[in-house]
C-alpha cells in the first residue's frame, strides 16, 4: 500500500479525558518523530463497539493496514523512550516543584535550541502568573503525592515499562485495564474512594486500581496542546476554566473539548482548541470546520489533595452524532 493511509483506532473512546489524550499524544509523536508521514487525525461514530473512536491518516509504504499499525507502534515506542525526557526534568522535584529561575532556563534553553515539543510539554504543566512571582501547575497535573501517587516516577515507571504490546492495545484494540497502579488519573475510573470499601483502594493488594499503561504513557504528550498561559491576575489553562474554589483553597476545573469529522494535523487541532466558540453551544463556526460534538468533563479535588476527573459528557452536537 502506497499513499495515504487511514487507519482505525479502536482503543480510544473520544468522551474519555484519557482518550482524547491518547489519541492527541500519540499524533504529536508521530509528527516530531516521522513528520513525513503527515499524520492527522479525525473523529467519527463506532457503530460495532459504540463511541466515538479516533482515525489516524499517514502518508506511508505498508504492504497492509496491519503493518501499518506494527510501523506505527514501533515509531511510539522509539519515541517514549526519548532521552530528552530525561533532560526536560533534570533537577526538578518528583513532582514538580521548581525554583523559579530554573523552570525560566530550562524554557529558554529549549526554545534557543529549537525543541519545541519539548518547550510546548513544559509549558503544558507548568507556567507563571503574570506578577513573575508564582510557578502555576496546570490542572492536568493531577498527581501531588496523595495515595502514594507521585508525578515524575508515575512518568518513570511508564516509559521503563511500556512495551509495543502495550501500545498496540492502547490505540488498536478495546481497553481491558489489564495493567495495576501507574495512572495519570486522567481516567475516571482512576477515582476510588475508600467510602465503606474494607480496604484502602490506593494500596488494595486483592483488587488493585486496573489501567492502560500504553494509553496514559502516550497521553502524557497531549500536553502539549493545554499550555499554561499568563490570563488575568494569575493565569489561564487552555480548554480549562475554573468552576469553583473553596475556602480550604481547594479548586473545580470544567474541561472542554471538540470532536472533529475531517482529518487534522497537530497546529489545526490546536488553533480548534484555542477558540472560545467551544464554550458557546450551538456555534455556526464550529460547525463548518468540522467539528460535531464538545464534550465537557470536571476535575475535582477531595479529601488531602486527591485529584480526578468526571465522566466526559456531550454538551452540544450538530445533530450527526
Amino acid at each position: 500500500m502506497n499513499g495515504r493511509i487511514s487507519l482505525p483506532a479502536e482503543g480510544p473512546e473520544g468522551t474519555n479525558l484519557l482518550g482524547f489524550m491518547t489519541a492527541l499524544g500519540a499524533l504529536a509523536l508521530l509528527e516530531l518523530h516521522r513528520p513525513d508521514w503527515q499524520p492527522e487525525l479525525s473523529w467519527e461514530e463506532e457503530e460495532r463497539k459504540g463511541g466515538i473512536r479516533p482515525r489516524l491518516y499517514l502518508c506511508c509504504r505498508a504492504e497492509s493496514p496491519e503493518s501499518a499499525k506494527k510501523a506505527v507502534v514501533a515509531v511510539l515506542l522509539d519515541a517514549i523512550k526519548d532521552q530528552r525526557y530525561q533532560e526536560l526534568f533534570r533537577d526538578f522535584e518528583k513532582n514538580l516543584k521548581v525554583d523559579r529561575e530554573l523552570f525560566r532556563a530550562r524554557l529558554k534553553a529549549l526554545r534557543d535550541q529549537g525543541k519545541w515539543h519539548f518547550t510546548d510539554l513544559l509549558a503544558g504543566l507548568i507556567g507563571e502568573d503574570l506578577s513573575g512571582e508564582e510557578i502555576v501547575h496546570s490542572p492536568l497535573k493531577t498527581l501531588n503525592g496523595a495515595g502514594h501517587q507521585d508525578f515524575l516516577p508515575t512518568l518513570w515507571n511508564l516509559t521503563d515499562n511500556v512495551t509495543a504490546d502495550h501500545l498496540r492495545r492502547a490505540l488498536f484494540e478495546t481497553w481491558h485495564y489489564e495493567d495495576e497502579r501507574y495512572v495519570f488519573r486522567w481516567d475516571p475510573a482512576d477515582y476510588r474512594p475508600q467510602a465503606y470499601r474494607a480496604r484502602d483502594p490506593a494500596s488494595d493488594r486483592v483488587h488493585p486500581p486496573r489501567t492502560e499503561w500504553g494509553a496514559n504513557r502516550l497521553a502524557f504528550d497531549a500536553l502539549v496542546f493545554f499550555p499554561v498561559l499568563p490570563g488575568g491576575q494569575t493565569v489561564a489553562f487552555r480548554s480549562i476554566n475554573e468552576s469553583r474554589r473553596y475556602e480550604d483553597g481547594r479548586q473545580d476545573f470544567v474541561m472542554r473539548w471538540p470532536l472533529w469529522r475531517y482529518p487534522l494535523g497537530r497546529k489545526e487541532i490546536a488553533g480548534l482548541l484555542r477558540l472560545p466558540d467551544l464554550w458557546l453551544n450551538g456555534n455556526d463556526r464550529l460547525q463548518r470546520l468540522g467539528v460535531f460534538a464538545i464534550v465537557e468533563c470536571t476535575r475535582f479535588m477531595v479529601g488531602k489533595g486527591q485529584v480526578g476527573f468526571t465522566a466526559g459528557n456531550v454538551v452540544w452536537t450538530d445533530g450527526s452524532a
